[in-house]
């Protein structure tokens, strides 16, 4: 159970490498202690589904970097001899059901058959490209003039020797430089196509297809075996291996190359296409772990809150985030020199009890808004450097999600209670190091009576007050943001979150007591950069407008428009004064899903619009590099 556990921790923990950028897009608020959702966890209904909303691109000199790995992986699967070969076991590949050899073989007449057959290949020479353009994708293999050996095998079939009818078999071997550290059966060139789809269950499924196989210089010999079973009967009472003389009497390899030319070569066409999808297969376990492109999977937001670091004491649980996602209809597609994975998906979360208003999941208002096509993206980006200029490096891989999802992540974390907050004054006192004081008479002055409602004679200790901010779960209130270029590397998100509640509470005789709620709404501007590896989130401006005062207030007719943004500005300037950096290591957690021995490094954020249609930086792009020489 353990192992089992462990395993379906790590594939979250990968799924979510892939999904993290939305949610740390957001990252401040608090959440309620004692919010719970009961039932199963909601199945996404397909209006709910945003159309090719997160695509994965490899560059050509990114799969150039996954290719050179592929020769490892393959001999790892397959196996390797002394000389670094393949080992290619037929039965293992096509089945153990013996080859029939229609018309025989030289000295074997009318049919012949060949079994127990094990190849060696080398794979050196290998090469594997993109097929540019092509959708569905292809991946082409390629082998020039390389050598192929006979390990063991056995030819059989009806024969005659000295007048005696009966059936034969032989060992097969190398005919080519036999007695040679380089004997082999044969050279072989081949063409294989690995077309990248998706299965009925969701699953990426590799579907190998030949597109040519020839055999050349082909040279075999036979070896005499009197162990195998057609060379231990008897027909009358000669020596029961007499009729396997053939193995050493005949010039079978000079009678029969043509032949035997003509009946490997669609055999070997078999074995290239089994050996493909095994590769293909290999790739995708080790890239997916067998996970299903097709997903509903839940997020434990609880997991997020120690990543807040000093602001994590504030955090409560919030809701379970659901992510959904499903294959394209153009799930893979090869054009400009590179590799996209396109996923359709989806994200949300239901109500959190403390967010108010809560009504219909938004979500379908981000299914119907109009989106840009996904920009190309470029080739190098900005990695910046703390204290210094950025350094342009090589992007390999790049993760892009459209606005819709950006803005569908907000969404979601907003219903799911991570945006409810709650700050008293000890809270505020310590975080702020003690810079900012808010007591009963400080609020005092804005709210002429507070001081008196709590009871405090002259001289006492001030009385504590608590804020609170409460997300509104309205439809009509689904966050809207922009995404804009930095120069000096990273993105500016501005988001703009609808008619939030404030409430205000001051400390009467031991008990809350709400003075005042009000709702506004809030404009964030903030920076999300990658310094060091890490992404790190620094919130550059906070403003409130349309602050109204709800009439059930105890003071509905304070003043409080230009006094509260004041308040709320001080308090994230003091709290927020230094960016706030989240330990997510993605380059890490991308080479450990990928499963292949490569070195990934983070090296930005960007904003992109497509330049084909001069749209605007509708997508945000975190970009990796890559190099050999990790561990799997």
């Amino acid at each position: 159970m353990g192992d089992a556990r462990h395993d379906k921790w790590l594939q979250r923990r990968r799924w979510l490498a892939l999904w993290a950028p939305i949610f740390l897009l957001a990252c401040g608020g608090n959440s309620c202690t004692s919010c719970t959702v009961q039932g199963n966890a909601p199945v996404t209904p397909n209006a709910l589904v945003l159309p090719e909303t997160l695509k994965l691109r490899i560059t050509q000199h990114g799969f150039d970097v996954v290719a050179q790995e592929v020769k490892p992986l393959l001999l790892a699967v397959l196996g390797k001899n002394q000389n670094g070969q393949a080992v290619l076991d037929i039965s293992k590949l096509l089945g153990p059901v013996a080859l029939n050899l229609n018309g025989g073989l030289g000295l074997f007449k009318s049919s012949a058959s060949l079994r127990q057959l094990v190849l060696t290949l080398d794979v050196q020479g290998m090469q594997l490209a993109l097929v540019d353009p092509s959708d569905p994708a292809r991946l082409r293999l390629t082998l020039d003039h390389a050598q192929i050996g006979v390990v063991s095998g056995v030819v059989a079939g009806d024969a005659s020797f000295a007048g005696i009818n009966s059936n034969a078999a032989c060992q097969l071997k190398n005919g080519v430089n036999a007695g040679q550290p380089d004997a082999h059966l044969a050279t072989l060139s081949t063409t294989l196509d690995l077309q990248l789809g998706v299965d009925a269950n969701g699953q990426l499924a590799v579907n190998a297809q030949l597109v040519s196989v020839a055999l050349h210089d082909l040279g075999f010999g036979l070896d005499k075996d009197c162990t195998l079973p057609e060379c231990t009967d008897q027909v009358l009472f000669e020596d029961p291996c007499l009729e396997c003389n053939i193995c050493i009497a005949g010039n079978l390899a000079g009678d029969a190359a043509q032949a035997l030319t003509a009946a490997l070569e669609p055999i070997l066409g078999q074995v290239l296409v089994a050996l493909g999808n095994a590769i293909g297969t290999q790739l995708v376990l080790q890239a997916l772990n067998g996970k299903p492109l097709d997903i509903e999977l839940p997020l434990d937001m609880a997991q997020a809150v120690p990543k807040f670091g000093v602001l994590g004491s504030l955090l409560g649980p919030a809701e379970t985030i659901y992510l959904s996602g499903k294959p394209s209809p153009h799930a893979f597609t090869v054009h400009d020199q590179g590799l996209d994975a396109t996923l359709d998906g989806a994200l949300y979360a239901p109500a959190n009890p403390c967010v108010i208003d809560a009504g219909m999941d938004a979500t379908t208002v981000f299914a119907q808004l109009p989106q840009t096509p996904p920009p190309a993206m470029p080739l190098t980006m900005l990695q910046p450097v703390t204290g210094a200029a950025g350094v342009q490096k090589t992007v390999d891989v790049g993760l892009m999600l459209s606005r819709s999802v950006v803005e569908e992540g907000l969404w979601s974390l907003l219903r799911s209670g991570l945006f409810c907050a709650g700050l008293d004054s000890r809270q505020l006192w310590t975080l702020s190091q003690g810079k900012l004081v808010l007591s009963a008479d400080a609020v005092d002055l804005f709210l002429p009576g507070v001081r008196q409602l709590a009871g405090l004679p002259p001289g006492h200790v001030p009385a504590p007050v608590r804020m609170s901010v409460l997300p509104s779960a309205n439809p009509n209130d689904a966050p809207r943001t922009q995404l804009q270029h930095l120069a000096t590397g990273g993105v500016r998100l501005q988001a703009q979150l609808r008619r939030m509640a404030i409430g205000l509470e001051v400390a009467v005789r031991g008990r809350w007591l709400t003075v005042l709620e009000a709702r506004a709404d809030v404009a964030v501007t903030a920076t999300l950069a990658t310094p060091g590896g890490k992404l790190a989130i620094g919130v550059e401006h906070v403003a409130l407008s349309g602050l109204e005062v709800a009439p059930e207030s105890l003071f509905p007719h304070a003043h409080v428009a230009e006094i509260v943004p004041a308040v709320v500005q001080a308090a994230v300037a003091l709290l927020l004064a230094q960016p706030l950096v989240l330990d997510v290591d993605a380059a890490t957690l991308v080479t450990q899903s990928l499963g292949l021995p490569l070195q990934a490094e983070l090296i930005g954020l960007d904003a992109l619009g497509d330049s084909a249609s001069q749209s605007s930086e509708d997508w945000l792009v975190l970009g990796l590099g890559l190099q050999p020489g990790g561990t799997p």
